[in-house]
């Protein structure tokens, strides 16, 4: 799932385009939906559209940004490029878009409130919200595409792929569809899903994401050296400018385990990332390579390197979420003290610098470690009470996947320090197929409770996942050797 959400964010191209350029303009739209901007705005509008469907965030940023500047009173654009930018800087302008939405029609608000949800973090709002938008003009080939695009996000692949056909079917030579098509088809594992690739490639052969979409396909499907060959055609096509496809290039090289070339990928997808936010992610990249192949030490500096930075750059959610990752590091080597005692220093301070949505996936994340480091100790009615905390969180986004993952693999990890591995066999299948974590320690689990060809199936399971997430890189080379599967609970009493 994580290599569809990493889609469904939108992966970054930057361009430079001519603001004295006058823009094609496209196609005559087929039941649109309603735009109330300057006719002089719109075909730059269309063209950020256009370049935000494809996976190019960065370019649709300039575009938008072109777009209010030919007409301030575009609420639309506003709301777009405030939610494609990250920070207090975004939020600004989506609020600004929200406050200023009175006078456009509805179908315009719907979106504008559906992108502040987005901006925020509610992913189960935005897609309420889109769907609304959709029942006013039923036959808009974009609303039924983002429509598809949020369902994905939620791994609700039945809606994402009725909505990505419906698409299809109203403007069939727009690639963009097909490829929520694709990955809906993944979700569904259905055949289906490749030939939707290559019809994405078909109709926009120069695109650059349909070469990486279809690496993602050739990833699942286990042709690592077909996927790479995808993944760098993606660069190719975009002169190296399409730097999310380096990380598709570092996924098939460590699943081969060629950690240098893994790195190489990264680094050279880090020079090219025009957002500091990238650059900082694709640090996280490579802390996570050293930590699978075996390098601690390296994987430590590369967190304390990637701190220092965003500290420097005043990326605060880059900051925070490298001393998110250096406790549940220090937890992966079994150092589950150490990393208790970072994870609840950290929870001591206030970062007021952070947005709703950035502080609930922080919170989250640092709370679920908590949670398994309490658990590993033996502190179980600790545990339990963090994982109350952490439960609460997500009492109103019932449909939050990673928030819902995170609290299924916490329940688990108390029942087997509790002696319970038929509790914790059920919590763990409760998580979804990009639980990768979770999912190892339901091999734990399984083997706890006796059944060995079940966990030896899950752990085989774990290693033809495929995904294109670098904690996937971790967890599958201890899947691959049972022996470093996962460190143990304590044997002690519970406190």
């Amino acid at each position: 799932m994580k290599r569809l959400v990493r889609l469904f964010a939108l992966c970054a191209l930057c361009s430079s385009v001519d603001v004295r350029a006058t823009p094609a303009v496209p196609p005559p739209p087929r039941d649109e939906a309603p735009l109330s901007c300057l006719p002089a705005a719109k075909p730059f509008f269309a063209r950020a559209w256009e370049a935000l469907s494809n996976a190019h965030a960065d370019d649709a940023r300039e575009l938008f940004a072109q777009t209010v500047a030919v007409d301030p009173g575009c609420v639309l654009a506003w709301a777009h490029l405030g939610a494609l930018t990250p920070g207090a800087q975004g939020r600004r302008m989506v609020d600004d878009a929200v406050s200023g939405s009175g006078a456009v029609s509805e179908v315009e608000r719907f979106q504008v409130q559906a992108l502040a949800a987005q901006h925020r973090g509610d992913a189960e709002q935005s897609l309420t919200l889109w769907r609304k938008a959709r029942e006013l003009v039923p036959r808009s080939y974009e609303l039924n595409f983002i429509v598809a695009q949020r369902a994905a996000v939620l791994q609700l692949w039945h809606d994402a792929a009725d909505a990505a056909r419906r698409a299809t079917e109203l403007r069939p030579e727009r690639g963009a569809a097909w490829n929520v098509l694709g990955y809906a088809s993944m979700g569904l594992r259905r055949p289906e899903a490749v030939a939707a690739f290559q019809r994405y490639a078909q109709v926009a052969p120069l695109e650059p994401n349909a070469h990486d979409s279809l690496g993602d396909a050739l990833l699942a499907n286990d042709q690592l050296e077909d996927a790479r060959a995808a993944y760098q055609r993606a660069l190719d096509t975009s002169g190296g400018s399409f730097w999310a496809s380096g990380h598709g290039v570092a996924t098939a090289c460590a699943l081969q385990q060629d950690w240098f070339c893994a790195r190489a990928a990264i680094e050279k997808a880090r020079r090219t990332a025009p957002q500091a936010d990238d650059k900082l992610r694709l640090m996280e990249w490579t802390a996570w390579s050293y930590l699978a192949d075996g390098q601690p030490a390296e994987a430590f500096r590369a967190l304390e390197d990637l701190e220092q930075d965003a500290r420097r750059l005043k990326v605060d959610a880059r900051a925070v979420g490298a001393v998110v990752l250096r406790g549940r590091f220090l937890i992966h080597q079994g150092r589950y003290q150490d990393g208790l005692v970072v994870l609840q220093a950290l929870g001591k301070q206030r970062w007021p610098a952070l947005l709703e949505g950035q502080k609930l996936a922080l919170e989250a994340g640092r709370l679920h470690a908590v949670t398994e480091a309490q658990a590993r100790l033996g502190q179980v009615r600790e545990a339990e009470k963090t994982l109350g905390v952490l439960r609460a969180l997500f009492d109103s986004r019932p449909r939050d996947v990673q928030g819902l993952d995170r609290v299924a693999h916490a329940r688990g990890l108390i029942a087997l320090q509790k002696k319970d591995p038929a509790l914790a066999i059920s919590a763990f299948q409760q998580c979804s197929e990009g639980a990768d974590a979770c999912r190892l320690d339901l091999a734990a689990a399984q083997e706890a409770a006796g059944d060995g060809p079940a966990a030896a199936n899950t752990r085989t399971l774990i290693s033809r996942a495929n995904h294109r997430d670098p904690e996937y890189w971790w967890v599958r080379i201890r899947a691959l050797t049972p022996s470093r599967a996962s460190p143990g609970l304590r044997d002690e009493p519970s406190l």
